[in-house]
């Protein structure tokens, strides 16, 4: 169980890592999803996980292939 929390973990910093590389804020990414600010922060901290269909519209939106935030 705890290493896939710490999987889990690093999965969601590369949301962040990804998200930031692009330039993207917390606020431009959740206006995008329809989510708040804090939705994204607690996706990426990997205190929630978001729904999939949260994650497809995300890669689409950073332009990368969904397998860059789930395997």
């Amino acid at each position: 169980m705890m290493t896939k929390r710490c999987n889990d973990m690093k999965e969601k910093s590369k949301m962040r890592q990804i998200r930031e590389k692009r330039g993207i804020s917390f606020e431009m990414a959740a206006a995008h999803v329809g989510v708040t600010r804090a939705t994204i922060s607690n996706w990426e901290d990997g205190r929630v996980d978001p729904p999939f269909s949260k994650i497809i519209k995300l890669a689409k939106y950073y332009d990368v292939d969904i397998n860059e935030f789930i395997g």
